[in-house]
């Protein structure tokens, strides 16, 4: 491994295997940043074998982008070059990590990354299962449990993240529609967790109503959207509710503070309905 600069005609991009697409806003703040203080950080490339002198890009695409730029000023570009052959998967996971390690990320992007490093340890590790201890953990394999790295425990301990993060990170990917992800980029909502898990919550018929009401005719805010949302949904009549809250109001008012103590402690369904027939 070195770092050496390369012209930009060296390095090639494979675009269909790129994960992440361009964030034009980022690439423009790239390019006035390397036209004030130049390239900050290297990119990272493979050399291609049976090719001389040409490198594949591994991580670095906005940096890469942002450089090309006539705006940066400059004529090439600074890159870590990796020697011998890679597989793609490994290639794939030196992307992610990089971007894993990025701070500006959004919650879509995060997760996506997290989710396609899944891929790739189940490719290496064997299918990920529910574990103990509510985590993931590799299934197939005969190793006493103890020393069986764990991927979310990897990825907690490489990224700085706990394991309800990644949980939520892999919940809201595998349960926001994919429609709904597309119409949420470039909105606040994006890098809101607490309101993308109430998105992850809702089932499909809902997360559409929802997409419709924030950008449809109405673009309502999200809070006014989910108070019309809950608002549409079903409820139970307010006479319903009145008697049966009236029923059991009655009812505590009837039990003795033996009945009432034993009702709030939790006891067993018998022990209550024993307490409310001696009462009755």
């Amino acid at each position: 491994m070195e770092i050496k600069k390369l012209a930009f005609d060296q390095v090639e991009v494979v675009e269909a295997q790129r994960i992440r697409p361009i964030d034009t806003e980022k690439l423009a703040r790239l390019v006035a940043s390397m036209g004030d203080v130049g390239q900050m950080s290297p990119i990272e490339v493979i050399e291609i074998e049976g090719k001389p002198g040409a490198y594949r890009l591994v991580a670095g695409y906005h940096r890469l982008r942002a450089a090309q730029d006539k705006l940066s000023g400059l004529d090439g570009i600074n890159a870590v070059v990796y020697r011998g052959a890679s597989d793609e998967n490994t290639i794939k996971l030196r992307e992610i990590d990089e971007n894993l390690a990025r701070a500006d990320l959004s919650h879509y992007d995060r997760a996506n990354f997290i989710a396609q490093r899944a891929i790739i340890w189940e490719a290496k590790n064997g299918k990920i299962k529910q574990g103990p201890k509510n985590y993931r953990q590799v299934g197939g394999n005969s190793m006493d449990a103890r020393n069986v790295r764990t991927f979310n425990a990897e990825v907690c301990e490489k990224f700085g993240l706990s394991r309800r993060e990644v949980e939520r990170h892999r919940t809201r990917l595998r349960n926001i529609l994919p429609p709904v992800w597309a119409a949420l980029r470039g909105t606040a909502i994006i890098h809101n967790g607490t309101q993308l898990d109430q998105i992850a919550g809702l089932g499909e018929e809902q997360q559409n109503a929802l997409a419709d009401l924030l950008f449809g005719d109405q673009r309502l805010k999200f809070s006014d959207a989910m108070k019309s949302l809950r608002g549409a949904r079903a409820e139970p009549s307010p006479s319903a509710i009145s008697e049966e809250a009236k029923a059991l109001l009655k009812l505590w008012r009837a039990t003795s503070a033996e009945g009432r103590r034993i009702f709030i402690c939790g006891a067993s369904k018998r022990a209550i309905m024993k307490i409310i027939d001696k009462e009755a």
